[in-house]
């Protein structure tokens, strides 16, 4: 089982230390920040002890003048003063040093963990409370080293200086010790309330910030409604308990400064009175009394380290939520590579219980190689947990999941990632632009230098319906002369292709190929957005003629300017045009390069960019879950047609609300209680009148009915 690197063990664990998850993650800060640890070690220490001599210093070098003796003795005083200065200055930068890349780190693994839950996460976690997690919580673990470091430096200071104490007069040191156990006390019931009130606050700011990702969500729903004022307090209701954990900290903080502040000098009077008589005594030197005085603040000094107790007490709270999230147990990944296929998926025996619910019962359903099935079924009966199993988004609590054989949960991520396309209902557009975004998931275009360019040409073909053995050529799904010099019957598309050319595929990347061109990746044939008729530069929708243009650049032409936006890569446009995006992405301020937070964009809009991504990313399995629920009935059917063109070869599963979308599949499964009621084509299906009926629009409401008032009674009308 994961535990996130083995530093936040989760309950039931058989070691003491692994019982506590956040002293764990808390001794991990410190392991994996070793070398910044070490610094900031370093410099506390040497400040430290520069803290310890320097009062012996100081009552040797008083002694001298005293005595009249050499002033040699103020040289060892004026170099520990300014090592130690030195080394507190040094101290305050790699504080913070330290602490920022403690968060960056803790971060990183937070995140990271997040996304690797999935939806194991958000089912056991709110988004606000994830949220407050990885911004407040780690910020807050993250002081631990430094916290930690002080502390042990501020302890072993108090005890060094008692030493020295006791050391120049046993009775000073006595004296001391009389108030120790008050002190104690003090500091003891400060921490254990300060740790309270620390995570008392981190609840309930994520409490707050819970309530404030809804509200946002439903900003539309609220200003329907004229909710601004209700939602307001109901967004704010936990900022009380935030208050009242607040001032529970401020207020332990403050009643151990004043009692310290109280103890402290009684203590002082009474080590300086004993220091006095026993100077007066002969029992120590005016010079020692001096160092009696420094080394009695330097021991009372722990007293007075609230600051650096409230660093570690609110470190500790931070760490237990944030291991919270660490212990989750995540799955293994798979290790078994997914080799070349089909694209048959195979859901077996399958069972999903979700909140005490079961979401499927024993389903069963096979995709055939290929195929398209459609999803359909009424609310509820787990058409879109099917799809998310069909790619391995989760998993099943009984049964399995196979795409060509291999359980998804066996496969490598990815294999498994490359081989599976998704497209939802409400996409999420992630990147820069618009071209950033269709080409988010797309293997091919996720290469550091940019889209292309970590491409090899076996990327592409791969791309193929049949793999390297298609004999069609040219962009995926376009019909082409038969090159293949195969017979009629077509290649064997399980046929191995031989190494050589394998090899000769994979070289040379895509980034050589393109700056063959002219003008490099800027050159005017990757773009085809003003393409025309007749010239290389035209699109797939006409005819090539083969011929170079006359006004074509030499290929030593120089390079245009390096402000114009590279050009799209020719996958995304295609993906575009497919998706029927092109026409209104291009309409947009800069096209496909304009920023998403620059375009305004439909739920219509989003979902075809959404098919755009699925399309542009390839695969031997589409997963369409609702993904035209926005579109318009004619959008809808210029949609369908284009991704028969564009998926051809592909297996797809579909989730459909539309009786049209259904009829476009090969095979229909129809869902019921979780179960697979019928496997069928449309056509068969729809003599049912239960399966009609999931199509009907709901019963119009009856209107009210409104008595009308009763006819004014006829009057006799006289005769003339």
């Amino acid at each position: 089982m994961d535990h996130g690197s083995g530093e936040a063990a989760g309950p039931g664990s058989a070691t003491a230390t692994a019982g506590d998850p956040a002293r764990v993650l808390l001794l991990g800060l410190l392991r994996r920040g070793t070398g910044r640890s070490a610094v900031l070690l370093l410099t506390v220490l040497t400040g430290t002890a520069c803290a310890l001599l320097l009062p012996a210093a100081l009552a040797r070098a008083v002694d001298a003048a005293l005595t009249g003796g050499s002033t040699s003795h103020l040289v060892p005083f004026l170099l520990l003063l300014l090592v130690g200065t030195a080394a507190d200055a040094l101290a305050q930068f790699a504080d913070p040093w330290a602490t920022t890349h403690a968060t960056a780190d803790l971060s990183r693994r937070l995140i990271t963990r997040i996304i690797g839950l999935g939806t194991r996460a958000t089912a056991r976690f709110q988004p606000g409370d994830l949220v407050t997690r990885l911004v407040a919580g780690t910020a807050e673990a993250a002081l631990a080293p430094a916290a930690v470091i002080h502390t042990g430096a501020e302890l072993l200071c108090s005890t060094g200086a008692l030493i020295a104490l006791a050391l120049i007069d046993p009775w000073s040191a006595a004296a001391l010790l009389l108030g120790a156990p008050l002190g104690a006390a003090a500091v003891r019931r400060f921490l254990r309330q300060v740790a309270h009130g620390a995570t008392a606050y981190l609840t309930a700011q994520a409490a707050l910030a819970e309530r404030l990702v809804e509200a946002l969500g439903g900003l539309r729903t609220i200003r329907a409604g004229g909710l601004r004022d209700a939602e307001a307090a109901r967004v704010l209701t936990p900022l009380p308990e935030l208050n009242r954990a607040g001032r529970a900290i401020w207020q332990s903080q403050r009643q151990v400064q004043w009692r310290t502040s109280l103890l402290a000098p009684a203590l002082q009077v009474a080590v300086l009175a004993v220091a006095g008589q026993g100077a007066a005594a002969g029992r120590i030197t005016p010079g020692e009394v001096l160092a009696v005085l420094a080394y009695s603040t330097t021991a009372l000094g722990l007293l007075s380290a609230a600051q650096s107790l409230l660093a570690l007490a609110r470190a500790r709270a931070g760490a237990a939520r944030t291991a919270e999230v660490l212990a989750v147990p995540a799955p293994a990944p798979g290790t078994r590579p997914l080799p070349p296929g089909p694209g048959e998926l195979l859901l077996d025996a399958v069972t999903v219980r979700r909140g005490g619910r079961t979401v499927l019962d024993r389903l069963t359903l096979r995709v055939p190689a290929g195929a398209t099935v459609a999803l359909v079924g009424r609310s509820g009966s787990g058409k879109s947990t099917v799809a998310a199993l069909a790619g391995g988004l989760t998993e099943p609590d009984e049964g399995r999941v196979t795409l060509d054989g291999i359980p998804l949960p066996e496969a490598r991520p990815a294999d498994l990632r490359r081989a599976v396309g998704y497209a939802f209902a409400r996409p999420v557009l992630l990147g820069t632009t618009i071209a950033d975004a269709v080409a988010y998931t797309d293997p091919v275009d996720r290469g550091p230098g940019g889209p292309g360019r970590q491409a090899s040409a076996e990327t592409f073909v791969d791309r193929l319906p049949t793999d390297p053995h298609s004999p069609h050529l040219g962009r995926p799904g376009a019909a082409g002369p038969d090159v293949s010099g195969s017979s009629a019957s077509g290649p064997d598309p399980d046929a191995p292709v031989p190494g050589s050319i394998r090899r000769a595929l994979q070289q040379p990347p895509a980034e050589a190929l393109i700056d063959r061109t002219p003008l490099g990746p800027a050159g005017p044939r990757l773009d085809r957005r003003r393409a025309r008729p007749g010239t290389d530069d035209q699109d797939s929708n006409g005819p090539s003629t083969g011929k170079r243009s006359t006004n074509e650049p030499h290929v030593n032409a120089p390079a245009p300017d390096a402000t114009v936006p590279a050009p799209v890569p020719d996958p995304v446009r295609w993906a575009l045009r497919q998706a029927s995006a092109e026409a209104f992405v291009d309409r947009l301020p800069a096209g496909p390069h304009t920023p998403l937070a620059d375009a305004p964009l439909s739920g219509g809009e989003r979902q075809r960019l959404g098919l755009a991504r699925a399309i542009a990313h390839g695969g031997r399995l589409t997963v369409l879950d609702d993904a035209t629920s926005s579109l318009d009935t004619a959008t809808e059917a210029e949609v369908t047609r284009a991704l028969a063109d564009a998926l051809r070869g592909r297996t797809r599963l579909l989730v459909a609300h539309r009786a049209t979308a259904a009829a476009g599949a090969d095979l229909v499964a129809w869902l019921d209680a979780g179960r697979v009621r019928a496997l069928a084509p449309h056509r068969e299906l729809w003599s049912d009148p239960a399966y009609r009926a999931l199509f009907a629009p709901p019963p119009p409401q009856p209107a009210p009915t409104v008595e009308a008032p009763a006819p004014a009674a006829a009057h006799p009308v006289d005769a003339p």
